[in-house]
């Protein structure tokens, strides 16, 4: 039993750090991991978080990843065709990324395209037209890998477990480029108002006041994907580099007889080899994801390469941002998603006030005053009162009146404090996004 136990705490340790390594290459871009790979993630979702930073922070340093958290909803509506200016084969529509994703007439050729009649794929063609969207490029990363703690399911790729148990090896070095990849997204001055306008439904509203009054000892987020990137195929390499036969568990251990690689320098040899092994290989019963197929690229005695394709590019990474949620599930001001989940501790949801006043003051008086009297309405009859009468004083303008109400009108408890001003800032981003698009 206690074999048992220590086998399993392996075993799961082992796919933990693979897990933990895949993450961290794509964490080194500057982008937040998905983890497993999934195509069901785009712009606009929506997730509730109510763990802490700390806690956000120091699972995202031990696993490399964050699981998603409660699923809010998908907000829609957002204009990809005057952001992309129509390019990328957007043109007039309404539908990104289901385009891409599921074109109709889906493109004539499809799989292995072997251009040059060399016997070797020169292009894979997915049956999407996701090719059209915007390219994005991630670096080959490398990593160590041992088959003793069973290494199968969680593998966000399939080919290293399955090149383990071809090449009969207990260790390898390999490395994995990322291939066929793509992004799409939208920047945040162009995604608040839908955000807001979603947030201030009854529904959403009730359930955002109810996260809030739960965890009265943090603070809670709504996080919003802004930006996704995906990937179509992996190519895996692995060099044997131990002297003993695999213990690779691959839910069960394939059979493979590898042909003689010897002749490597005779072409049509090493080709035919190839073409065998992988027709081997198509008719094994490996558990593999689904989507995806797996092609030999070439192999030796000790070495083996491989590409795995997905029918459809899945996402694996995201940028975001993160509102957080004031009393009565009102939103105030978001920052980077990414920022905080580096950071180690919440910063307050103040930080975007003096831009936000900055970019309201720098507007045509007219504007200007227009917008803070709105806000100083919206804020409560306490509120417009003190503003009301500052403004008797002909010596004060509409900023000034604006500031002495918010001084006069801010409680003195610290949290009731960060509500009233996450609701001020919200109350301004509000009526100032409201103006502008009249």
């Amino acid at each position: 039993m206690l074999t048992a136990g220590c086998s399993s705490q392996q075993r799961q340790q082992q796919l933990e750090r693979v897990a933990r390594d895949w993450c961290l290459t794509i964490r080194a871009s500057q982008i937040v991991p998905v983890y497993p790979l999934t195509e069901d993630l785009r712009p606009g979702d929506a997730f509730l978080v109510t763990r802490t930073a700390q806690q956000q922070h120091t699972d995202y340093r031990k696993r490399g990843f964050l699981p998603f958290d409660h699923h809010l909803g998908r907000i829609a509506g957002f204009d990809y065709a005057t952001y992309y200016r129509g390019s990328y084969g957007i043109d007039g529509r309404t539908n990104t990324p289901d385009h891409w994703q599921f074109p109709d007439p889906p493109p004539a050729e499809l799989g292995d395209i072997d251009d040059d009649g060399d016997g070797k794929p020169d292009r894979h063609v997915y049956p999407t037209n996701w090719p059209q969207a915007p390219r994005a490029a991630f670096p080959t990363y490398t990593f160590n890998v041992t088959s003793g703690g069973g290494i199968q399911a969680a593998l966000p790729i399939q080919g290293v477990p399955v090149g383990l148990s071809l090449i009969g090896a207990d260790k390898a070095t390999g490395s994995v480029a990322i291939q066929d990849t793509y992004t799409f997204g939208l920047p945040e001055e162009q995604m608040i108002q839908s955000v807001l306008g979603w947030s201030s439904r009854p529904l959403t509203r009730v359930i955002l006041a109810d996260a809030y009054h739960q965890n009265r000892d943090r603070t809670v987020y709504v996080r919003v994907v802004s930006r996704v990137y995906l990937t179509g195929r992996v190519s895996v390499s692995l060099t044997n580099t131990g002297s003993g036969s695999a213990g690779v568990d691959v839910n069960q251990r394939q059979s493979f007889s590898i042909p003689d690689l010897t002749e490597r320098n005779a072409f049509e040899a090493h080709q035919a080899n190839i073409a065998a092994l992988n027709a081997e290989l198509a008719q094994s019963e490996i558990p593999g994801q689904p989507g995806a197929s797996f092609r030999i690229a070439w192999a030796n005695d000790r070495s083996i390469a491989m590409d795995e394709a997905f029918d459809r590019p899945l996402v694996i990474g995201y940028l975001g941002f993160d509102f957080p949620i004031m009393d009565g599930g009102v939103l105030g001001l978001p920052v980077a998603t990414i920022q905080r989940l580096e950071s180690s501790t919440d910063q307050p949801p103040l930080a975007s006030e003096s831009l936000l006043r900055q970019t309201i003051n720098n507007l045509p008086t007219e504007a200007r005053d227009e917008i803070l009297s709105h806000a100083a309405q919206q804020m409560g009859t306490d509120f417009y009162r003190h503003f009301a009468n500052n403004l008797q004083d002909p010596d004060i303008d509409v900023p000034v009146a604006f500031d002495i109400a918010r001084t006069d009108t801010l409680p003195d408890d610290a949290r009731q404090a960060n509500i009233f001003l996450g609701r001020l800032n919200q109350t301004m981003l509000t009526v100032w996004l409201g103006h502008s698009n009249e």
